[in-house]
């Protein structure tokens, strides 16, 4: 009796240790700006078949690139070339920026962004070397730019709009704002920018016992019981 009583405990131990679980959930989208439009990140909710929920741990991210550069398309004549990265009759409200934002709920959590309004002075700058590559003699990359940034929330409570079997909906957007002016008529200047934004939710349950971990309680229980008498 006492080795039944003790593999009964040593059972029950195991199903108790056992009822601590997780699910983990990812979703992400890149090349945001020049590859691929906007679109949501999509996160299934807690599936209540599967036990109880305890808690939801949700980490976000955003981040964006850029490159801002300059080509002398002339063929016949270089020189010094200045360029500007915003309207000189307005450059509190007229400059180049970009952000990307990731909302949940309709309210912003997260938000990348760069801005840029500066004059640029290039010098030594030959005529078109034949390459559209921002580059070379005729060429430069006048400024990269680029931020990142993270978020974590927790929740233990009011827990219910995680719970179904719907989506989780975290919207993304990306948005752009370009000013440029440049001298020299046959230039070619650019900015390049790419985004990418991403979500990971952790649902932490209590699985409902499984038929088999029930009887096992329930031999337990016994033995116990008649152990005491």
């Amino acid at each position: 009796m006492r080795k039944l009583l003790a593999l009964a405990v040593i059972l029950l131990a195991s199903v108790v240790s056992a009822n601590a679980n997780q699910i983990t959930y990812s979703d992400s989208v890149a090349g945001l700006f020049d590859l691929v439009a906007d679109r949501d990140l999509l996160i299934p909710q807690f599936d209540s078949s599967l036990g109880t929920l305890n808690s939801v741990s949700i980490a976000v991210e955003t981040g964006l690139q850029a490159s801002l550069g300059f080509e002398n398309k002339n063929p016949t004549s270089g020189g010094t070339f200045y360029v500007y990265t915003y309207f000189t009759f307005d450059p509190a409200n007229e400059y180049t920026r970009a952000r990307v934002d990731l909302s949940f709920n309709d309210a912003v959590i997260l938000t990348s962004g760069y801005s840029d309004a500066k004059k640029y002075t290039l010098t030594n700058i030959s005529a078109y070397d034949g390459t559209t590559d921002y580059a070379g003699t005729s060429g430069r990359i006048l400024g990269t730019f680029g931020d990142a940034d993270n978020q974590s929330f927790f929740y233990d409570s009011a827990l219910a709009e995680f719970i179904g079997s719907g989506n989780l909906t975290f919207g993304v957007l990306s948005d752009a704002y370009t000013t440029l002016s440049w001298s020299g008529g046959s230039s070619d200047v650019r900015i390049a920018t790419t985004g990418q934004a991403g979500v990971t939710v952790v649902y932490d349950f209590t699985p409902i016992p499984e038929p088999t971990t029930m009887c096992i309680l329930a031999i337990g229980s016994l033995v116990f019981l008649r152990k005491r008498k």
